[in-house]
């Protein structure tokens, strides 16, 4: 089930760039990026999982899940691992990615007559957070296999993440 649902997401999202729905296909990755960050985090063990209270989960903005799981990402054993495809540059990129997709989805309500100046960058922003949605989902699905199969390196609860700052208010 849940193959078919990432599938349907990156088979609307390249329809969505396709037609020229940049902005759809920006929220379409937007949305899954937010997804597959809260997934890292509940493999990681990280208390910002979906485990956490709905009404809580609301509060923590994707700018800090980026924080946190780039600070984990230096120190917990199943990311400091060969295999992995997510650096400081990764993290320095989605982070530059959502700051930008804001701009530009905040900023439609603001001048909307600038949309159609800026659909060059629609079209890049749109498959940019196509391809770092795509570099997520492999991620969560390496540290998914590694866990059913080395459940050890991920048997730490809470040990890397102990003052997270998920829950700290975001400069």
């Amino acid at each position: 089930m849940a193959g078919r649902v990432h599938k349907s997401f990156f088979d609307r999202a390249h329809k969505a760039i396709d037609d020229e729905y940049y902005l759809e296909a920006v929220m379409y990755d937007y949305a899954a990026i937010e997804g597959r960050l809260e997934a890292i985090c509940g493999l990681l063990g990280c208390p910002c999982n979906k485990a956490l209270d709905p009404k809580a989960r609301s509060t923590i903005k994707i700018s800090q899940r980026i924080k946190c799981l780039k600070a984990l990402y230096k120190k917990h054993p199943a990311c400091v691992d060969s295999k992995t495809k997510i650096t400081n540059a990764f993290w320095m990129r989605l982070s530059q990615w959502t700051k930008t997709r804001n701009i530009y989805v905040h900023g439609l309500y603001k001048r909307p007559e600038l949309y159609k100046q800026r659909m060059g960058e629609r079209r890049s922003l749109a498959k940019e957070g196509l391809e770092l949605a795509r570099l997520l989902y492999n991620e969560a699905k390496r540290i998914r296999r590694l866990k059913d199969k080395h459940p050890e390196r991920l048997d730490y609860t809470g040990q890397y993440c102990k003052a997270s700052p998920c829950f700290e208010k975001d400069e």
